[in-house]
């Protein structure tokens, strides 16, 4: 199986880092949300609460994808009268392949349900669109253009409906969530991009890790407010 590595050598396991802290954020997300649930009852923070819990369970999916495991076995040759011992070491690839898989379902559900909400569609297209995740999902491994594109046309839709929230309110936390979004919509076009330089991977990563900063401190001033 070949594998395809987009990260700079000086950013190997700081992406992980990276991703680490966007996991935690995302849970910490998901805890805010599901506060503002129970004080206000409204159902859309119940889902939102959802939905980011879940994109935080696809970071630690990729997470423990790049990490790989590998079994170590000795081996020995006899040339010449003499035993030469060496170790070979054998990559579990359906950890990777498993891994992956799983953190691009999560991600492109999770953010289609949260445009799925905002929209208030009827059931029968969510499941419609479910069927087309499913996929993207399967066919777009070993196709790594095919899932980040599908994201950035997720999230341009959600910047669009937060954007027009914002030219409505003006607010500072209409600001922030579209900012939020705004990031994380630029961090995907960053990951298409690498193709002329690796470190758009870099970009990408930081971009996603502010993006996602953003959305938890937004996620706090409304809980402290609504308190």
């Amino acid at each position: 199986m070949i594998r395809y590595i987009f990260s700079p050598k000086w950013f190997y396991g700081v992406d992980i880092a990276f991703e680490l802290f966007s996991m935690i954020i995302t849970f910490l997300i998901a805890r805010y949300g599901y506060e503002l649930y129970k004080i206000s009852g409204n159902k859309k923070h119940k889902y939102f609460s959802l939905f980011f819990l879940l994109i935080g369970i696809a970071f630690l999916f990729k997470i423990i994808a790049n990490f790989d495991i590998y079994y170590v076995n000795t081996v020995s040759i006899e040339i010449a009268n003499s035993i030469f011992y060496f170790t070979t070491s054998h990559v579990s690839e359906m950890l990777f392949i498993l891994g992956f898989s799983i953190f691009k379902f999560l991600m492109l559900l999770s953010f289609f349900g949260l445009l799925y909400i905002l929209w208030d569609e009827k059931p029968g297209i969510f499941w419609l669109s479910l069927y087309f995740i499913l996929i993207i999902t399967i066919f777009s491994h070993g196709t790594y253009y095919i899932f980040h594109l599908s994201m950035t046309m997720i999230l341009a839709f959600l910047l669009s409906y937060y954007y027009r929230n914002y030219a409505e309110k003006s607010s500072r936390e209409s600001f922030l969530i579209m900012l939020s979004f705004l990031m994380l919509t630029l961090s995907q076009l960053a990951f298409i991009t690498i193709a002329l330089d690796m470190v758009m991977y870099v970009v990408g990563e930081t971009l996603q890790l502010i993006g996602y900063a953003i959305l938890l401190y937004h996620y706090i001033l409304v809980t402290r407010y609504e308190k």
